[in-house]
């Protein structure tokens, strides 16, 4: 496998969240996430590595 930077790369990136009002009848609101993010093919040159591919991440984070 080789390092070097392709002519194309490409992926596939979501993100799904939600805001619940006055959560458990607090005055803080509370806003989950789900980050997705799938490089599905080439890598992109250093410094950027936007691409790499076939690098897959989930997050999960809550906001207040």
């Amino acid at each position: 496998a080789t390092h070097y930077a392709t002519k194309f790369s490409w992926g596939a990136q979501g993100r799904i969240g939600l805001t619940y009002n006055r959560a458990f009848g607090t005055p803080i609101n509370l806003s989950p996430v789900f980050n997705w993010r799938w490089d599905f093919n080439g890598r992109t040159p250093s410094p950027f590595s936007n691409y790499q591919e076939d690098r897959k991440s989930i997050s999960l984070g809550v906001n207040a």
